[in-house]
């Protein structure tokens, strides 16, 4: 199946964006996320494991299958894929595993549907900053995850550690004598700021 996103009346519906997730998936720190029988979001590179069955493509479920079941690896819960929990797991790009099809999602033309699309890089933001996050920057010793939320504490310090919220751009907008500041609500009074943006999990410029 191959979409290739002609004309979309806002670019809020475009693959790697949040929002074209809105109907499917639900973000949740691991610890909300319920126990029991679920689907996976398995990263492989730039690739994500789909199942494949007449042409669609969908997210594995159940039982990992062999070899991914015995190789141990940390699992990371994410949220809920239409009601379901939804685990995210990072492999080997070297590893073959039967039944399943690597789907890479910087395909041009993609290969697969907005909302997998965007699945597959939230997924892999988040286990990125997972294995960033394993040690303290401040003192290197082991950090252990915040409950509730999508945090960490240094075992060792004490610090706090939270998934970057990135500044993408920050611009001056002059008009002859005048510029253009912006306001939020809750500064105390007289603060404004330059106009400037940021991207948090899955979110798109």
């Amino acid at each position: 199946m191959t979409n290739d996103y002609p004309s979309f009346a806002s670019p809020l519906h475009l693959p790697f964006n949040r929002q074209s997730l809105a109907r499917n998936f639900t973000l949740s720190p691991p610890d909300a996320v319920p126990t029991g029988e679920g689907v996976w979001v398995l990263r492989q590179g730039a690739s994500i494991l789909l199942a494949e069955k007449n042409g669609a493509f969908s997210l594995p479920q159940g039982d990992l299958p062999p070899p991914i079941s015995g190789m141990n690896r940390p699992e990371l819960p994410i949220g809920l894929w239409q009601g379901t929990p939804c685990r995210a797991l990072s492999l080997p790009s070297e590893l073959t595993i039967p039944g399943l099809t690597p789907v890479n999602l910087l395909a041009d033309p993609p290969q697969i549907a907005p909302a997998l699309l965007s699945l597959g890089g939230v997924a892999g933001q988040i286990l990125h900053w997972q294995r960033g996050s394993t040690f303290c920057s401040h003192c290197a010793a082991p950090t252990v995850p915040l409950a509730h939320e999508w945090g960490k504490r240094c075992s060792g310090c004490g610090h706090l550690h939270f998934p970057s919220i990135h500044p993408c751009i920050i611009v001056l907008v002059r008009r002859g004598r005048e510029l253009l500041l912006t306001r939020k609500e809750g500064w105390p009074e007289n603060r404004y700021s330059l106009v400037a943006g940021f991207v948090d999990f899955g979110e798109a410029l």
